[in-house]
């Protein structure tokens, strides 16, 4: 349990207490990790580390929280804007060389006996092929962000582009 003299201590720049502060909260930050989904790699360490340094610096206990608490909000806007800056980058390609990419992908998904994915995955797996973000594809279909992911990733492995 961290105190609330800690917390002033890491505010005042006591690297001592800052790291105290950093591994009380460092199990929130491992399962919110993997609760988003996220790999848990430096990037996303990093975003925790930096939710951790904003939640010393702003945290008053005047307000009633614990710091627990204010720290969990400020990770949860770091893993956010984490999310939100490594989603599926928009790549621009000819119209022509899309329609043969798309075309020559789904050709193989025929000639394939193996492959007997179902008509929406066929399309969930065209549509992220083509450039549509995860809940656009995810409204249409009524189906999670995560659970289209998986989809479309598990297919596009299977016939490597």
């Amino acid at each position: 349990m961290i105190t609330n003299m800690t917390i002033e201590n890491a505010k005042n720049g006591d690297n001592l207490a800052f790291i105290e502060c950093h591994r009380s909260v460092e199990g929130i930050i491992i399962s919110s990790i993997k609760r988003t989904g996220l790999p848990l790699d430096d990037e996303t360490r990093q975003a925790g580390y930096i939710a951790c340094w904003e939640a010393c610096i702003n945290f008053d206990a005047k307000f009633g929280a614990k710091f627990s608490t204010y720290f969990y909000w400020r990770l949860r806007k770091e893993l956010s804007d984490l999310i939100k800056k490594s989603s599926l980058p928009y790549i621009t390609i000819a119209n022509e060389d899309l329609e043969n990419i798309t075309n020559n992908t789904f050709e193989t998904y025929k000639e394939d006996p193996a492959y007997n994915a179902s008509e929406r995955d066929k399309e969930i797996t065209r549509m992220r092929i083509e450039g549509y973000r995860l809940h656009e594809i995810s409204d249409k279909f009524s189906l999670s962000k995560e659970r289209i992911r998986q989809i479309s990733n598990k297919n596009i492995n299977r016939f490597a582009l």
